[in-house]
């Protein structure tokens, strides 16, 4: 099996073999190939602006599968309408009534709110949920109110703005109750008076366990916080090991269990998983935030996964016992389309280093292994904030695009409401970036043979949002950006 962008003697939108990118770099046909014959094969349709309209499932179209999906999205982006069925000639929607609809509405801070609706599915054009949110002055829920389809909980909060209580991502009308340590770190849920799952944690944030009624799974990771092996209570072997990749952060190319199986993905969701002899053996579908939908090889639809497989929507980790993503910092609720507890980073690093005015070091001890920095920008403030690390700020003579910015009001906002082109692998918001190609403009600064984005950094031909590490030049980076500036944190090692 192999993951081609190539047609031999094809000539593609660049005017070469490489017929699944285009002339900006975007991928527009994916296939994951067996000797000729496509296991899973994407294409995809991008605006003027790299917002990607559609998605094209050509091997469930052969089965009369209906996986294709058309998008629309508002002026910052933010995905107003997915749809679900099969694509028409052009590629401007569905043919007919959609198999399956979300709609969203948005206030000017990202909260799912609007006048009379905040969130609508439809199956076969029939409403079969229709809500409304209502939120306070930091974004919390303060009310879901259903007009059709069942009723969900309201969130409750702590002082801390960790979610107290709200609705099971499996069973939205019914609620768990939360708990968090001091750390702000999910340490257990209830269901009633009935513990469902109990996590504990390293010093370092790295979820070290998971118990779920008699069974304790024990995580072991990798300098990537990518988990590499998973023991049962006290085993001494591992139940589960992983093999990572390196075109992303979280690049699964195989899991050995009891059955080895290797993932298959679009750009960034594990859509299938393959046995050694090449057979599918499971697929899987996304609602707009992260829902599963679950499939058998013809994309018939299964009630769970045979293997209960846990990487999916985005790569990032899914708990099939809850339904939540543990996704580094913070947990996902894929129903809610939002984080459960605040941005642990929040915009605190902008506000110290408004205050300092430093003039950019010259001396080579003081800059360590790292290389001079090309900005493109005014740099405003320099912070040594220890002998290894420091911090750039630097502004801008324009206002950024909406594409480049995010909503720096609410803690709780997923990928700015961009699920199609944007991911978050670390649970900080801040650090959220385009998955497709970047324009040119979209260049903040260099560092050596390091380039840095709004707010995503490429190092080696991949990319990683938020962070990257260079070891040959000994240095480690990080990009936090806003309307008008882009923070850099640098780190020497």
């Amino acid at each position: 099996m192999e993951l081609t962008y190539y047609t031999s003697g094809g000539s593609g939108d660049a005017g070469d073999q490489y017929t699944g990118l285009d002339r900006f770099g975007r991928v527009v046909d994916q296939r994951w190939d067996l000797n000729g014959v496509d296991l899973e094969r994407l294409k995809y349709g991008y605006d003027q602006v790299n917002n990607q309209v559609w998605r094209q499932n050509t091997v469930a179209e052969g089965l009369s599968a209906n996986q294709d999906q058309y998008y629309t999205q508002d002026g910052l982006y933010q995905i107003r309408t997915l749809q679900r069925g099969t694509l028409n000639a052009t590629q401007t929607g569905i043919s007919g009534t959609p198999a399956w609809e979300e709609d969203w509405n948005y206030d000017p801070l990202g909260n799912w709110n609007g006048s009379t609706s905040a969130y609508q599915t439809r199956v076969a054009g029939t409403v079969t949920l229709n809500q409304n949110r209502t939120h306070n002055q930091v974004n919390e829920i303060t009310n879901i109110t259903g007009n059709t389809g069942p009723a969900w909980p309201t969130p409750g909060y702590d002082a801390a703005g960790n979610m107290t209580s709200g609705p099971q991502p499996l069973s939205p009308a019914n609620g768990y109750v939360l708990a968090y340590d001091a750390w702000n770190r999910l340490v257990q849920l209830k269901n009633g008076n009935t513990v469902a799952a109990a996590y504990a944690y390293d010093g370092a944030s790295r979820r070290v366990t998971k118990t779920v009624g008699n069974t304790m799974r024990h995580y072991y990771y990798d300098d990537q916080w990518r988990v590499v092996e998973e023991r049962l209570n006290t085993a001494t072997t591992a139940d589960r090991r992983f093999v990572w990749g390196v075109r992303r952060l979280d690049d699964l190319i195989l899991r050995d269990a009891s059955t080895r199986l290797y993932a298959v993905d679009d750009k960034i969701n594990v859509t299938a998983v393959v046995d050694v002899n090449g057979t599918v053996q499971e697929r899987y579908g996304y609602n707009g935030f992260g829902g599963v939908r679950y499939m058998n090889a013809n994309f018939n639809p299964i009630p769970a996964s045979a293997f209960d497989w846990e990487t999916l929507f985005d790569s990032y980790r899914y708990d099939t016992d809850s339904g939540l993503y543990q996704v580094r910092y913070r947990y996902l609720h894929p129903q809610l389309g939002r984080w459960l507890s605040r941005d642990p980073i929040g915009g605190q690093e902008f506000e110290v280093l408004r205050k300092q005015r430093t003039p950019l070091p010259t001396d080579e001890t003081n800059r360590r292994n790292w290389r001079n920095v090309d900005v493109f920008g005014e740099i405003t403030s320099v912070l040594f904030l220890s002998s290894k690390q420091m911090a750039i700020l630097v502004n801008f003579n324009r206002v950024l695009p909406p594409s480049e910015t995010t909503l720096w009001g609410n803690l709780f906002n997923f990928v700015d409401n961009n699920p199609l082109d944007r991911i978050d692998p670390l649970g900080l918001s801040y650090w959220s970036c385009v998955v497709n190609t970047l324009k040119e403009h979209d260049i903040l600064a260099t560092v050596g043979d390091m380039m840095i984005f709004g707010g995503c950094i490429a190092a080696a031909g991949s990319a990683t949002c938020g962070v990257a590490a260079l070891p040959s030049v000994g240095l480690c980076a990080a990009a936090v950006w806003g309307p008008q500036a882009v923070l850099l944190i640098l780190s020497c090692f």
